[in-house]
């Protein structure tokens, strides 16, 4: 059970922080690239060892070098002292004597340190923002708890195999903006599969080798913009509309009815003006055409802002115009 939940959606965690509570015991965010994955006790060897190590020796100088020895263990001691919360501890079963003619000891030993996967969170850049906070006190704790996220600004898209294709096959001239407030160009998007953590609970007991490549489930592809700033009213886990611009004509180039365009048997495009009650015929460049009209450019003549164009004509001549 959810008994405590000390921060807040948008606020900056480190190393060391604590992000919920559950049954009374932290879960302490550390930087790592891979979860913890089973329970460290003195001894144990690894690359987990070795992670929290790593993270450990930026708060305390902790030696890296793989194995939990007694140093190791002071340190996540000093590590849960300064959280607030007692170490995880288990106790030793008494050893019998050596000599079954020995009294056994009179003393129990003093319990051991057990550093249990789920207290300790792992995420790749620290120090990051609280994203969402689902988690609230008396909720089961089985399920998800908080979303943190580091790193620059992104806006992260979902992609349909349909719009990845699209975004596969873009013009060169293609541009990306933000819509809405501060709507500033976007640089391309980097196409990547979202990766969902593995689940701790299944790794129980694992061996210390396992790998972090192959800790990860890739799932949903998605269009990822990076942004070099937060755009004006931006919020963490809020939506925002990106807008596709694959191609934009010169603002001086006349738009006409892409039906007024005629292709000659020699590839060329043609324009037909109607200019002081005479059909004049003039040769043009298509620049861009959606939704039915066209962005062009004369190649012959002058196609002035307000001309009449031909958009049809009948076998006996009769012409309509737009």
């Amino acid at each position: 059970m959810v008994t405590a939940v000390p921060v807040s959606v948008g606020d900056r965690v480190g190393i060391g922080d604590v992000l919920v509570e559950v049954s009374g015991r932290p879960l302490i965010l550390l930087p790592g690239k891979f979860p913890a994955y089973r329970q460290l006790v003195r001894g144990d060897t690894g690359p987990d060892v070795r992670q929290l190590q790593t993270a450990l020796r930026q708060l305390y100088g902790t030696p890296v070098n793989g194995r939990l020895d007694e140093r190791t263990e002071t340190d996540i001691r000093r590590l849960y002292a300064a959280a607030g919360y007692p170490p995880p501890l288990a106790e030793q079963p008494a050893q019998p004597p050596a000599d079954p003619s020995d009294p056994p000891p009179s003393d129990p030993p003093p319990p051991a340190l057990l550093l249990p996967a789920d207290e300790l969170i792992f995420l790749p850049d620290v120090p990051a923002s609280v994203g969402a906070l689902p988690a609230k006190v008396g909720d089961n704790g089985s399920g998800p708890l908080v979303s943190l996220t580091s790193g620059g600004w992104q806006i992260a898209v979902p992609l349909s195999p349909e719009l990845e294709r699209i975004l596969t096959d873009l013009p060169s001239q293609a541009q990306f903006r933000l819509d809405g407030p501060g709507g500033a160009p976007l640089t391309t998007p980097d196409v990547r599969s979202s990766v969902t953590p593995f689940d701790t609970r299944q790794q129980e007991g694992a061996s210390g080798d396992i790998p972090a490549e192959a800790t990860a489930d890739y799932d949903q592809r998605m269009a990822v913009f990076t942004l070099p700033e937060p755009p004006d009213g931006a919020q963490i886990g809020h939506g925002r509309q990106i807008v596709l611009e694959r191609g934009r004509s010169p603002d001086d180039d006349p738009v006409i009815p892409a039906s007024a365009l005629w292709t000659r048997t020699d590839g060329s495009v043609s324009v037909s003006m109607i200019d002081r009650g005479e059909v004049v015929h003039l040769e043009v460049e298509v620049l861009l055409s959606v939704d039915g009209r066209a962005a062009v450019r004369p190649i012959t003549g002058n196609l002035p802002v307000g001309a009449e164009v031909v958009v049809a004509a009948t076998r006996d001549g009769r012409q309509r115009s737009d």
